[in-house]
């Protein structure tokens, strides 16, 4: 997502740049810690121009930039990232589960009669348990199972400082 700053004070205010990958975690921590302030804006997940004005985003600075002071911030990462660890995995949509792909894409591209290499072993962060089996599936490194798509949404300490220092100088914003 690119948000906008309206009246930026200063080049950090003029625009805060995220993958989607990036975004949802942040706007999602924004909302909770925001409370009053952040429930303004209705539309945190969509590109379609919502945002704060200069008032409003100058609140959120100031409400993020304690939780920064008070240490509140990491441990809401940190508490995040332990409850995504302890995530289950989730069988695979596109081999079901078996860590053979055998649709339309896995049988033409010959993933049917792969044989699974260390290469796939290294791609997950689990133990490996088809190791040198017949039959690969490349969205799951022919594992079966992957991790649960929450954790693909990542928020570092680091994201939220840079958020904060947006918020104090982007004079309002719109989200795109």
């Amino acid at each position: 997502m690119d948000v906008i700053g309206r009246a930026p004070a200063t080049e950090q205010g003029a625009m805060f740049r995220r993958s989607a990958w990036g975004w949802r975690a942040l706007a999602d921590y924004t909302m909770r810690i925001g409370g009053d302030v952040a429930a303004k804006c209705g539309y945190w997940h969509t590109n379609d121009g919502d945002g704060l004005d200069a008032e409003d985003s100058a609140a959120l600075a100031e409400i993020i930039g304690q939780a920064l002071e008070s240490g509140e911030a990491e441990r809401c990462v940190v508490e995040r990232k332990a409850a995504l660890d302890a995530l289950p995995l989730v069988p695979c949509r596109f081999c079901e589960g078996t860590g053979v792909r055998n649709d339309d894409v896995g049988r033409k591209s010959g993933m049917v009669f792969k044989t699974v290499g260390p290469e796939e072993a290294e791609r997950v962060d689990f133990p490996h348990p088809r190791i040198g089996q017949i039959g690969t599936c490349n969205a799951c490194a022919s594992a079966g199972m992957s991790r649960h798509p929450d954790t693909l949404y990542h928020l570092e300490l680091e994201d939220i400082r840079e958020w904060r220092a947006f918020l104090a100088a982007c004079g309002g914003f719109e989200i795109h």
